[in-house]
């Protein structure tokens, strides 16, 4: 069975461009696009982590009142 990734390789080129990362084809040299593959490989275990967190219910939750803006 293929393990399922959470994000594709291509969409976290294209989020790392969005985010200022010269992750294009364009990039320089070839150590940075070795940087880039070993931090996509970091991150899927880490999105993989996060998938639990999607089975817990907080519908019956209310948020905490943590901020409260001043009023003048």
């Amino acid at each position: 069975m293929a393990s399922e990734t959470p994000l594709s390789y291509e969409t976290f080129l294209e989020l790392a461009n969005s985010a200022g990362i010269n992750a294009g084809p364009e990039a320089g040299p070839e150590a940075d696009r070795e940087h880039l593959q070993q931090l996509y490989a970091f991150l899927q275990p880490v999105l993989a982590s996060l998938k639990s967190l999607e089975q817990i219910d907080v519908s019956q939750d209310e948020p905490d009142m943590s901020f409260i803006v001043p009023r003048n």
